[in-house]
């Protein structure tokens, strides 16, 4: 499988594609990407097949903290380790900046994303009610090294 890169904003297309497949009513659409993308904090990397992308993660970093917004792969592409491949990047990359402060939020529904990040040390630190559109509470997970 190939190497995680660092996207950029022509990224956006495939990007769109991937948050309709895995956030449906959640996703972002296309002007929050791009904001992400102009914001100096952020760190967007993805996994490319075959001249798209199929995976990606979002953070920003922070001083010594990095706020994970989305890890999402592609459907026919998931159970493959590609989470895990881009996660351990960021580990790799804040680490090499002195960041060792990790935070996302993810559903209370999503259990698979729970014990991808809990299988990566990340623990269950509070729950924010109704956060999602959907009504969903979010789980506050932290990571420290």
């Amino acid at each position: 499988m190939a190497a995680v890169v660092k996207l950029t904003p022509d990224s956006i297309p495939d990007l769109t594609v991937i948050e309709e497949q895995c956030f449906g009513s959640e996703k972002w659409n296309e002007a929050m990407l791009k904001a992400e993308f102009a914001n100096p904090l952020s760190e967007i990397c993805g996994v490319i097949k075959d001249g798209r992308i199929i995976a990606y993660l979002s953070a920003q970093l922070i001083f010594d903290e990095a706020h994970i917004g989305n890890v999402a792969v592609l459907p026919d592409y998931r159970r493959r380790g590609l989470a895990t491949k881009l996660l351990k990047h960021l580990f790799k990359r804040c680490a090499k900046a002195g960041i060792n402060n990790f935070t996302l939020e993810v559903s209370v529904s999503n259990t698979a994303a729970i014990g991808l990040y809990a299988a990566h040390g990340f623990e269950e630190k509070g729950l924010r009610k109704r956060y999602y559109k959907n009504g969903d509470d979010a789980l506050i997970m932290w990571k420290r090294c």
